[in-house]
């Protein structure tokens, strides 16, 4: 545990330092800080130790997100999935850093567990799309657009898809190069 909070509690490093930055990231530790303290907050659900309490540790993944501190925002969350692994936002949030350090396929394991829980979770859906997207899932991606918004399967759609993926294999095979789809 105190290995984690040394990890995340880091200060503010020269590359940080830029006029208006300091301040601000000054403020955003202060907060992040009096997540793991406690002191502005009484644990919900497990007594007076802020460190079993998962809303601590969302809090404050989402307080080091805002400061661009995508590994150790995911570090919160991984945290806090360890106390309560049902909890979709969470799965979002994490899946959200590992888009941000470029980790697609990690981001949609993440993006999947959430809409497992939250089947109407309109941002997993988008962003699950997006995670696909990346890894050249194409067509997941974009029936994960779809359900983020509302929308039925569109059956000419896939059909044309399906005609696209075709002539591309043709013409890969008269040209003989590799085709992506």
């Amino acid at each position: 545990m105190k290995e984690i909070v040394e990890k995340i509690s880091t200060i503010v490093t020269d590359e940080d330092r830029s006029l208006g930055t300091v301040a601000a990231q000054a403020v955003q530790t202060e907060r992040i800080n009096s997540y793991i303290g406690g002191a502005d907050h009484k644990s919900s659900d497990s007594g007076d130790s802020p460190e079993l309490d998962n809303e601590i540790w969302f809090n404050r993944g989402v307080e080091l997100a805002t400061l661009n501190r995508y590994q150790e925002a995911m570090d919160c969350f991984d945290y806090s999935l360890a106390i309560e692994s049902r909890n979709y936002k969470t799965w979002i949030w994490r899946g959200g850093m590992l888009t941000h350090l470029d980790r697609y396929k990690e981001a949609s394991a993440s993006f999947e567990q959430a809409v497992k829980l939250e089947p109407n979770a309109k941002d997993a859906w988008l962003f699950l799309g997006v995670a696909f997207h990346h890894i050249g899932k194409y067509k997941q991606a974009y029936s994960c657009y779809d359900k983020a918004l509302g929308r039925k399967p569109d059956p000419m759609r896939e059909a044309l898809m399906r005609f696209e993926s075709l002539i591309k294999r043709v013409i890969a095979g008269i040209f003989k190069i590799k085709v992506y789809s």
